[in-house]
């Protein structure tokens, strides 16, 4: 027998109820306030503020806002462009639109009018397509959108106050449309020169937003809704449109970026029972839930949340889930949402997505069967319908589909096919009538549920001086874990130089960023001959794509990489001060960067505004200062925005603790100073490690903060333990130090031990022998021939330009030291070099006062292998006798590792470079030997901090013949007694 496939289309059937229903959208709009008149909108504005409007409220303010509009010689058919900043706002004039006739088109507010800008772009296109009709904003915004106008050129700009507009009389007529009477224009979701205005006839007006209250039975039990989408949006209108919800609340869509668990508090403050959202809001939430922290949320009314806007990804809807469960939140409340602007929400869930029926690893989301009165089919490139289980292009039908864009015939002629179904442009297939969508045929990404022509971002790249135009191609791609789209650009250049190739990637990822508000994961340079293209010369994107997934581009990728970052490193310039440090600190945990120079620009480092919000809400959590988002344009480096917040007069909390590398997962390095050296001091070693854990610098706070005096290393080791436990309460903990640094990590390390916590790693860079400390010669003779040697030594190994800066910082040294001595009180006016000789010549009077003690664990030491001074021991025997110092004080045994240069070069670059990979080796062994957890070593260590609590006046001798070392499991024991 010969059996058949389904053939890939999916009906749903039409409504059948037999309902009066009122011709018009006015009458529609009218009946449906009538049906529920107390229902509730609740808009939450930016600043926090909460307006409470009910339907009828609305109605009569719709009523003024039309009275001021017929006063002013508006006709019906007229458009009116929206430019409102208030969500309270919105509802009311939409409806007075909408019962006066004329077309509401609106559009979202820019963020800032005083330069060209996406949105201010989106707003001048419109005006022009539509010969600059009357725009409604808000007294505050009027001069401000007038103004962004006038940058693309001198215009005759009409624009209306609603202030002034609802000062009149109500008028309570209401226009009678016809059927396929134009309603609505909405802007498409695309972006910049290129935006589309989708038209709504009346008819699918009343369809998409109305009909569902004209149709439900409102003795269902209390519904409520909640949205962050933007009003503009098709999902922030049918928020405002009045429908089966009793209560609908509206957040900023701004507000849920920049803290995505307002959405979560909202959820459970006002018992919510239905909310839309996107799977990159549902990302940001898994992200800022990392934490054990306890919410007191509760999320048993949540009925059901829609995802839509972007493709789903199964391993982040389902971690959200596994996070909320503890919270009472439904394990199958997901919906999976498929729409489009043009034709409204096409296909949803019925089941729900589940945690039993999904898993981490699919790729694909099934989304569901079409809507009520939609049908879906699945058709080949010549349009012939596909069996069931093939991918193919997605076509649908319905009701709720536009007629086409605005006097744009060509456009609505490529929208529609000939027997008038739209294609999506979208790639899927049909199981068992359900759709699931597994890609885009069209030009347009989706980044972040924000929708992007491919051909507007490639004419962006192309405004940059020195691409070569015709020869761009942007296209999409998606990382096997990512939550959205990836953007890889692809151009060609005849430069070859390579700072100035460096220079051109940086100028087109800053121009991409900043116009388009999205950060291209890729920008690699292409031959001509390489671009595929058809036989017309069209190119083809999908074929690049694939080579760019296969990894053909890797090469090119690499070497690319390698030039920004040999070029980057050359240009970099240091933070000079605390509040440099800590805003780039800010900086490189929100771009996810590391190495960012204090001259770097923002959007050159692919900064856009939803990463800006996210930036000044650090700032303001961090120095208490309220920043306006449109301050990135006139200060978009880190020093330009230092400037501005000393002139604000902002203060920096003073703390020992610097953060200097927060990325990773893996428990932090702190990394206590040489006396009188900041954390800054540290940022090339930092540079050069693995960035798998935070990286903590301990300096002494009174450098540039109020000054401290500590009187002994014990003292300022409790000091340092109080502070990293700020942020790591408990082991294991991985220390480590320099100079001065190591005798205070080392002290720490013991205190740490006797409060019953464990040390993973202690790691010892150069310069402290436990056994010299307290033997300062006593002859001043010996102590003066051994200082002097040691600086001859180090100024035979520097640079001849570096030679007298050197002797002059030493006899600057001493003339600042007799200084202070005689007049101390001066010292807390001092300046930070200053200040660094004090604590420098402390540190060396500390030192010889420590009498340090057996440590009951291992530790790891760095040994610089070229001579101290002229005085010192051959290299070889230093070291050898280096190590056997340090196995009588360490029970567990010390490892050394061999820096090849002079202790006083190692933080230099290229020096540096050794050091952190010395260092590297040590933290990585460090963790896999502390994931071990052997017990018998854990064993080891606590009844090794037992008998030196027990006895602390334990002497070295006797240390050494009661624990054993690594060299004793070589070498014969030694008999007791």
């Amino acid at each position: 027998m010969n059996f058949r496939k389904q053939l890939a289309i999916s009906e749903s059937p039409a409504i059948s109820e037999v309902v009066e229903i009122p011709l018009t959208p006015a009458e529609a709009l009218k009946h449906a306030v009538e049906l529920r008149p107390d229902a509730k909108l609740i808009c939450i504005e930016t600043n926090g503020s909460q307006a409470t409007q009910t339907y009828v409220e609305i109605w009569k303010r719709s009523e003024k806002i039309l009275g001021g509009f017929r006063a002013s010689g508006l006709q019906p058919g007229n458009p009116i462009i929206f430019q409102i900043s208030t969500g309270q706002d919105f509802a009311p004039i939409l409806w007075s639109c909408i019962i006066g006739g004329f077309i509401p088109v609106p559009v979202p507010v820019a963020a800032n009018y005083s330069k060209p800008n996406q949105a201010l772009s989106r707003l001048y296109n419109v005006c022009q397509k539509l010969d600059y009709p009357i725009i409604l904003s808000n007294s505050t915004l009027a001069s401000q959108v007038h103004g962004g106008l006038q940058l693309y050129g001198p215009k005759k700009v009409n624009i209306a106050t609603l202030e002034e507009i609802e000062s009149h009389s109500p008028d309570p007529r209401l226009h009678k449309h016809k059927p396929h009477e134009l309603a609505l224009l909405l802007p498409s979701s695309g972006t910049t020169d290129k935006c589309k205005l989708i038209e709504v006839s009346s008819c699918t007006f009343i369809y998409r937003f109305l009909q569902i209250s004209i149709h439900q039975n409102y003795k269902s039990i209390e519904k409520v809704i909640l949205s962050w989408f933007p009003l503009e949006n098709i999902s922030g209108i049918l928020t405002t449109a009045p429908n089966d919800f009793q209560k609908k609340i509206h957040l900023p869509a701004q507000n849920i970026i920049r803290n995505p668990l307002l959405w979560l508090d909202a959820l459970s403050k006002y018992r919510v029972t239905h909310a839309p959202t996107t799977n990159f809001i549902l990302a940001l939430v898994i992200d800022k839930l990392r934490t054990n922290y306890q919410y007191k949320w509760n999320f048993s009314s949540v009925q059901r949340i829609g995802i839509g806007a972007e493709p789903i990804v199964a391993k982040t809807a389902r971690s959200f889930l596994e996070i909320l469960g503890k919270y009472n939140l439904n394990p199958h409340v997901f919906g999976p949402v498929y729409g489009m602007t043009e034709c409204g929400p096409i296909a949803c869930s019925r089941e729900g997505f589940s945690l039993t029926t999904t898993s981490n690893s699919d790729r694909f989301v099934e989304i569901g069967k079409p809507s009520r009165g939609h049908s879906i089919r699945i058709v080949d490139q010549q349009g012939s319908i596909i069996e069931e289980g093939q991918i193919g292009r997605i076509q649908v039908t319905g009701p709720s589909m536009t007629s086409g864009y605005y006097k744009a015939p060509e456009l609505t002629r490529q929208l529609f096919t000939e027997d008038g179904w739209i294609n999506t442009g979208d790639l899927g297939f049909l199981q068992d009538g359900k759709l699931t969508v597994t890609g885009r045929e069209k030009e347009t990404i989706i980044i972040n549920a924000r929708n992007f022509s491919c051909h507007e971002i490639e004419l962006v790249v192309e405004e940059v001086e020195g691409v070569e135009p015709a020869y761009t191609v942007a296209c999409a791609i998606r990382q096997q874990d990512s939550d959205t789209d990836e953007l890889a650009i692809f151009f060609h250049t005849l430069i070859t130089e390579p700072s100035q190739f460096a220079q051109l990637t940086k100028q087109i990822r800053g121009k991409v960023t900043q116009t388009l508000g999205i950060n291209p994961t890729y920008i690699i340079p292409i031959d001509k001959a390489t671009i595929p293209r058809t036989s017309t010369g069209k190119i083809q994107r999908l074929q690049l794509k694939q080579s760019l997934e296969a990894g053909e581009f890797d090469a090119i990728i690499k070497r690319v990489d390698t030039l920004l970052k040999q070029e980057s490193e050359k240009t970099w310039v240091a933070p000079r001060d605390e509040l440099e440090l800590q805003l780039t600190q800010i900086w490189e945990k929100v771009l996810g960067k590391k190495s960012i120079s204090i001259n770097d620009n923002f959007f050159d480092l692919g900064g856009h505004s939803l990463i800006a919000v996210r930036l000044f809400d650090q700032i303001e959590k961090t120095f208490s200062q309220t920043l306006p988002l449109a301050t990135l344009f006139q200060a978009a480096t880190i020093e330009e925005l230092a400037n501005i917040l000393r002139q604000s007069g902002c203060s920096i909390p003073q703390s020992s603790l610097i953060l200097l590398q927060p990325h990773g997962s893996k428990p932090p390095f702190f990394y206590v100073t040489p006396a009188g050296v900041t954390a800054l001091d540290c940022s090339s070693l930092v540079r050069h490690l693995t960035p798998d854990r935070p990286f903590y610098a301990l300096q002494e706070s009174g450098l540039e903060g109020e000054l401290i005096h500590h009187t002994s290393i014990e003292e300022i080791a409790t000091h340092y333990i109080q502070q990293i436990r700020t942020v790591q309460p408990s082991g294991p903990y991985f220390l480590g130090g320099a100079c001065f640094g190591n005798v205070v990590a080392f002290e720490m390390a013991q205190q740490l031990y006797k409060q019953g916590e464990q040390i993973a790693l202690l790691v010892i860079i150069d310069g402290f022998w436990p056994d010299h400390v307290a033997e300062r010669p006593q002859s001043k003779l010996i102590y003066l021939v051994r200082y002097v040697t040691r600086h001859l030594t180090i100024l035979s190994l520097l640079p001849p330009q570096e030679k007298w800066n050197y002797i002059i910082r030493l006899i600057q040294r001493s003339i600042l030291k007799v200084y202070y001595k005689i007049n101390p009180s001066r010292l807390g006016n001092s300046s930070l070099i200053d200040r660094a000789f004090y604590y420098q010549d402390l540190g060396r009077q500390l030192r010889i006062q420590y009498v340090p003690q057996v440590y009951p664990g291992r530790v790891s030491l760095i040994k610089a292998n070229k001579k101290h001074n002229w005085l010192s021991l051959d290299p070889d025997k230093d070291k050898e006798k280096f190590l056997s110092v340090w196995n009588k004080f360490a029970t567990e045994g010390a490892e050394l590792y061999d820096f090849p240069g002079h202790h006083s070069f190692m933080f230099k670059e290229p020096y540096v470079q050794d050091l952190a990979e010395k260092l590297q080796i040590c933290l990585d062994k460090a963790q896999t030997e502390n994931s071990k957890g052997s017990s018998s070593k854990k064993k080891l260590s606590q009844q090794s901090a037992e008998t030196l609590t027990q006895n602390p006046n334990l002497s070295k001798k006797e240390s050494t013949t009661r624990f054993a070392t690594p060299q004793d499991k070589l070498e014969p024991q030694p008999k007791s007694g």
